[in-house]
Parts: structure tokens; C-alpha cells; sequence
């Protein structure tokens, strides 16, 4: 079997960069994104 390895770079982001989640929302959105990349074994080097 071949191995394959895709990377990519995605970068969201709000009109003049500003600020619309609070800490607590942003917290637990990131915890689902990570959550949901772990159940789909996608890797996730860094989410800030």
C-alpha cells in the first residue's frame, strides 16, 4: 500500500480582525474542532 500525506492551511478570519468571540465560546469551539479532528484522525499542529 502507498502512503499519502495531504497538508493544508486554512486561515478564518473577521472583517478588520475583529473580535467576536468571547473566551469561554472560543474555548469551547476550539475543543470541538480538536474533538472532531481527533474522531476523524485529521492532525491539527496548532489552532489559535
Amino acid at each position: 500500500m502507498s502512503y499519502v500525506k495531504v497538508w493544508r492551511h486554512a486561515v478564518w478570519g473577521t472583517k478588520n480582525r475583529e473580535h467576536v468571540l468571547s473566551k469561554d465560546t472560543q474555548k469551547n469551539l476550539f475543543h470541538h474542532i480538536k474533538e472532531n479532528a481527533k474522531e476523524k484522525e485529521i492532525y491539527i499542529e496548532e489552532l489559535y
